[in-house]
């Protein structure tokens, strides 16, 4: 992050975008480890449930290589990765990536020179024959207290906390964690020199496998089985079986199978069908099969937490509009309400509070999509929406940043529209009203024209700027019709055109060419710029047709792709003029807009436009007419 805070040309390289995954990768992984400390009593108890996948040793090398290679440059210390074997073995991916990443992180802390390093080998002399050990050249631990670390918030000593922080709990559950897969934790370490610890799994983990109990550090007797790896929602008879078109199916995504039979049967009184998942993971999975409408959340889930269940259910295309109600024994966080749930119920709940809650779950799902939300100011009205849409959708009226924050929160918006003579700093309004829900597109309304700067500070939290200027209304109703057919989050709006990956072919294509587009929502010239450019040509941008006449009186490009709804000066003008240029005139033009009639089409061609491209724009379309009007001109 550091890194890409120095970038000061806007755009991210492919080494840029690498850190950025890391990044988000680095995220999730410290949301896994609070999940697993959250987790600890039900290890302890033996309730720990074990996903068994197939894992190459190649995949768990690069997985800890993209997680500790940046904190190894930062310390300045090699970081040897050593593959002694290659080759496919059966654990429980999650469980075996948190116990090596505490293993490589306690190595990166206590080891100030020299070298951390991980070895993958296979030695079938032993009864857990792989063995994956992790080296560092750091201070080291006594011989006397190696047993001890293994125990819940114990250290070497107080100064270890004093220096290097911590808790004292990550060789604890990577213990807990290596016992449940079968296996177990060895360390060898002398102090001065540095310490190895190794982690012994066998090929493929028992269905029973011994849980330790909290009292013992490194136990060697056999302990209680912890379940079988076996299908949760096997435990509990559901309704997926007898679904037909029309029902109403709620999801119950909860551990508890007593409470998910107490849920389906009140469910079958209410006229509901109810599909059951124990896990996580399997929550995901039925939500994507059977799109439920809607879903009731647990958070103590046996195998992932349930806010990171909420975060994928929100943050995915195909799942994000499912209303989702929390239904735990846990505290609500302050930071739910920014998630996008209907609503938080702390058990235990009454029948009467679980029913209320699926009747506004479902009739969110009714409304979802449909839904604008106006933040009115001086130049602009609900009422004035309410009538260009004509009953397409609801409009709700918010006087007030919080009373649009309180709908926004609620999810569903398919758009918002935020009247900029709002009082207050617009930056501000915006940013606040982005964190309400992330995924809400925004569109800015107004009287006044903004500076370049004003508008590119307010590009990253909107997707659309427009002046109350001749075919205001006609641009207003041209994209709030645009996010209540594709409903496009605003985060994702740079998907109008979907870029395939780079191949030699492609950036041939226009090499040597120059495009001018023009277009006044930054996202669709960040996209289709690199649309353009990943095929080899040169590509220019301006925000409206003024800016393009000013860019033409100085450059005279091959092609240029015209908008049509900007401000200023709209398409149409821009194209009649350039026609009216004499030494301007024979250049292509290409109109792109959202709207798709004949009449449109007709329109652009008529003032001069040489082809017309529909809105989303497919890559390969546009970059075919690329070559074609390029290739035309040569």
């Amino acid at each position: 992050s550091k890194m890409l805070g120095m970038n000061e040309t806007g755009r991210l390289s492919g080494e840029e975008i690498k850190r950025v995954s890391v990044i988000h990768q680095a995220g999730e992984e410290l949301l896994r480890l609070i999940n697993d400390i959250l987790d600890l009593s039900k290890i302890e108890s033996g309730r720990m449930e074990l996903h068994a996948e197939e894992i190459t040793t190649d995949e768990v090398l690069s997985e800890c290589r993209s997680l500790f290679e940046a904190t190894a440059h930062e310390k300045g210390l090699q970081f040897l990765l050593e593959a002694r074997w290659h080759g496919v073995f059966v654990t429980d991916h999650a469980k075996l990536s948190q116990i090596l990443r505490n293993l490589l992180s306690n190595a990166f802390k206590f080891t100030k020179q020299g070298a951390v390093t991980l070895r993958v080998e296979r030695d079938n002399a032993f009864a857990q024959p792989i063995l994956i050990s992790v080296t560092d050249s750091g201070i080291g631990i006594p011989e006397d207290k190696q047993e001890l670390i293994f125990q819940a918030f114990h250290q070497v000593d107080g100064t270890i906390s004093r220096e290097f922080g911590g808790t004292g709990l990550g060789l604890t559950i990577s213990q807990r964690f290596a016992e449940l897969l079968g296996g177990s934790i060895s360390i060898s370490s002398t102090v001065g020199t540095g310490s190895t610890f190794t982690l012994h799994l066998p090929l493929q983990p028992d269905t029973v496998i011994a849980s330790p109990p909290a009292t013992e550090a490194v136990p060697s007797a056999p302990q209680p089985a912890v379940p079988e790896l076996t299908t949760a929602s096997s435990q509990v008879s559901d309704d997926r079986n007898n679904l037909i078109s029309g029902d109403t199916v709620i999801l119950l995504i909860d551990d508890d199978p007593a409470y998910a039979g107490v849920v389906v049967n009140l469910n079958h009184k209410l006229g509901y069908k109810t599909i059951i998942a124990l896990t996580g993971e399997e929550g995901l999975r039925l939500a994507k099969i059977y799109r439920p409408k809607g879903i009731l959340l647990d958070l103590g889930l046996p195998d992932m937490d349930g806010n990171q269940v909420l975060h994928t259910l929100k943050t995915s295309p195909e799942l994000r509009k499912i209303p989702v109600c929390v239904v735990s024994a846990r505290d609500k966080q302050s930071d739910f309400s920014h998630q996008g749930i209907v609503g938080y119920l702390q058990k235990p709940v009454s029948f009467e509070q679980l029913a209320d809650a699926e009747a506004e779950v479902i009739q969110r799902a009714v409304e979802y999509g449909k839904i604008v939300l106006v933040l009115e100011g001086g130049s602009l009205t609900a009422g004035e929406i309410g009538d260009l849409l004509g009953g397409k959708a609801k409009v709700i009226q918010a006087g007030t940043l919080e009373a649009a924050i309180a709908v926004a929160e609620r999810g569903g918006v398919a758009v918002a529209i935020l009247d900029m003579e709002q009082p207050g700093d617009t930056l501000d309004i915006c940013r606040r009203l982005h964190a309400a829900d992330l995924t809400m597109p925004i569109l800015l309304h107004g009287s006044k024209a903004l500076s370049e700067e004003d508008a590119a500070a307010l590009s990253q939290f909107t997707d659309s700027i427009i002046l109350k200027k001749p075919r205001a209304q006609e641009r207003m109703l041209e994209n709030i019709e645009r996010f209540l057919q594709y409903q496009v989050p605003s985060s994702a709006s740079t998907h109008e055109i979907k870029l395939p990956e780079p191949s030699p072919k492609n950036a041939e294509k226009l090499a040597g060419k120059t495009i001018l587009v023009v277009d006044d929502d930054p996202r669709n010239l960040f996209v289709i710029t690199a649309a353009l450019e990943q095929a080899g040509a040169h590509v220019d941008n301006v925000l409206n047709g003024l800016k393009a006449m000013e860019y033409l009186s100085r450059n005279k490009p091959d092609l240029i792709f015209m908008d049509i709804m900007m401000p200023d000066m709209d398409g149409y003008v821009a194209i009649r003029k350039i026609r009216e240029t004499p030494y301007l005139k024979n250049i292509p033009i290409v109109a792109l807009t959202a709207k798709a009639l004949r009449s449109d089409k007709e329109k652009a061609m008529e003032v001069g436009a040489d082809d017309f491209l529909a809105k989303p724009v497919d890559y390969d379309v546009l970059i075919n007419a690329a070559v074609v009007w390029c290739g035309d001109k040569a």
